[in-house]
């Protein structure tokens, strides 16, 4: 009977208990419905008791401040500061929402137990969510520059008496980032009152001083061997820094034996074609008529990837004459103007071009000739416009000059006209080595038997173009 008495008494101790647990579990849930929890941080600061209305805003305006406020982060204990946006670090508001507003069972106001639980014996800090950029790293790396290092693989260098010198080279040192994430997370969890730590890693240079050195005698004979390159009929010998260049010393350590590289040695042609490749003319082409204007020629080039092969087998093969292949390079054609307008007038006429110092002869839209002229000096210009010839004589006289002027066809009064290089009384004529320059007092000068084949071509009234 008291048995009884007091499984009873315990069961109503412990529906009371149960009921009493409940009733404050759901007055607290309902309490903070409408709020965030208390003891809830966020970027190290106390966001607890804010209305879930304002949370937004609030977050926003603290992730603001955040990413444009300096921290501070150290790497080999030297300290730098940068803001996280310059860094590429961003944090999204909406992000963060969903840990800071949860916790909340079956979409409901009840409170996870856990958290009431983790809430009576230390405050909840919320993980922020961050994203690091695609150019987080560079920028780590452009703000740490003074301290990075690439690696430097020993090499070998002479001195100003010729000496072989082997460089010890260094290591890299570059920042590590498989933990980067983690610790921006963590040190924004805190608001980042600490500084942050970058982690490191250094990596030793494949080649050291002490690979090398074995095959120093064997670099110092190869140095003193004279070696000539052969480029048609001229002769390239290969200086000291172009053997030391063109050695592979990874190849010479892992063959164990001198070698070459092929890549080196292609680099050391395209610096020597420079010199030795003979570059074509262009053949220009009308884009007018489509008529070849000039026929081009073919250019002359060192075929630097079959002759860094013929290189790298003789010197592997120990000769010390090593003649390179050259290949024909294809004329270019170029589409230009030709400077002159076929069919400009019906039936015969004369186009000049001052600039080319060139005269066409042109039946409609038929090139019949063109020839160099030496047209009028910058102080003395032939006029430009559309004209015609107004008189022809074969023999004409300038009084104001006193010189003849042969095969004559004017082409504005007696003032300006087309004719050949003019001559003294005393017979002496004017160079040919004038014509394709302005040096005339306005006239057009025509070389000798050009003027007498223009003048038998035209007749009075025939149209003339002068143009730049």
């Amino acid at each position: 009977m008291n048995h009884r008495r007091v499984s009873k008494t315990l069961l109503i101790i412990f529906i009371s208990f149960f009921v009493s647990l409940l009733t404050v579990y759901t007055a607290f849930s309902y309490s903070y419905k409408d709020q965030t929890l208390p003891k809830m941080y966020f970027l190290g600061e106390n966001i607890g008791n804010t209305p879930l209305g304002k949370i937004d805003k609030v977050t926003s305006t603290m992730i603001e401040s955040k990413i444009n406020s300096p921290i501070k982060i150290t790497l080999k204990n030297n300290i730098k500061e940068a803001k996280l946006s310059d860094l590429s670090i961003t944090i999204n508001n909406n992000d963060q929402l969903p840990a800071i507003k949860g916790e909340r069972v079956y979409d409901t106001f009840l409170i996870s137990p856990a958290y009431i639980y983790r809430t009576a014996f230390s405050k909840n800090e919320i993980t922020p969510v961050i994203r690091l950029g695609n150019e987080t790293e560079n920028k780590l790396k452009e703000l740490f520059k003074d301290q990075l290092q690439n690696a430097q693989n020993a090499s070998i260098e002479l001195d100003d008496n010729g000496n072989i010198n082997i460089s010890e080279g260094h290591g890299e040192l570059t920042i590590d980032t498989k933990n980067l994430q983690n610790l921006f997370t963590e040190c924004l969890k805190t608001g980042c009152k600490d500084i942050i730590s970058l982690e490191y890693k250094e990596v030793n240079p494949k080649v050291k001083k002490t690979d090398i050195e074995p095959y120093k005698d064997e670099i110092k004979s190869f140095l003193d061997k004279k070696i000539m390159v052969q480029i048609n009929s001229n002769y390239y010998r290969l200086k000291d820094t172009d053997k030391i260049g063109i050695i592979d010393v990874e190849k010479t350590i892992q063959d164990k034996k001198l070698s070459f590289s092929e890549g080196t040695i292609s680099n050391f042609l395209n610096d020597i074609a420079k010199k030795y490749d003979t570059k074509g003319k262009t053949r220009k082409i009308s884009e007018t008529d489509g008529a070849v204007l000039d026929e081009g020629t073919e250019g002359l080039a060192i075929d630097v990837s079959q002759s860094a092969k013929i290189i790298l087998d003789a010197l592997n093969n120990g000769d010390d004459l090593i003649e390179v292949a050259v290949k024909v390079t294809p004329v270019e054609e170029e589409k230009v103007s030709p400077g002159y307008n076929p069919g400009k007038y019906a039936g015969r006429y004369i186009e000049v071009n001052l600039s080319q110092q060139e005269l066409y002869l042109f039946d409609g839209s038929n090139l019949i000739a063109s020839f160099p002229v030496s047209t009028g000096k910058w102080s003395m210009p032939t006029p430009t416009g559309e004209f015609t010839i107004q008189s022809k004589t074969e023999r004409a006289y300038s009084n104001e000059y006193g010189l003849y002027m042969p095969w004559w066809m004017a082409f504005i009064g007696d003032q300006y006209g087309i004719h050949e290089l003019p001559e003294w009384p005393n017979g002496t004529k004017e160079g040919e080595n004038h014509l394709g320059t302005p040096i005339s007092h306005g006239c057009i000068r025509l070389g000798v038997g050009a003027a007498q084949q223009v003048y038998n071509s035209i007749d009075v009234g025939t149209p003339v173009f002068i143009h730049t």
